[in-house]
């Protein structure tokens, strides 16, 4: 059913090869890229001026 040559075995195998380390990597380089999506609350009051 699963045998050496089917497909599922396969991704079974290389899948998580492959996503493991690209989800360290996300979660590494997350803190770098914080400053782009989290606004401290003096910046969050100076930008709600700013629209007023």
């Amino acid at each position: 059913m699963f045998g050496i040559h089917s497909c599922e075995a396969l991704a079974a195998v290389i899948g998580p090869l492959v996503e493991v380390p690209a989800t360290i990597t996300l979660v590494n380089m997350a803190p770098r890229f914080q400053p782009y999506f989290v606004k401290t609350r003096a910046e969050e009051v100076q930008l709600a001026g700013q629209r007023n």
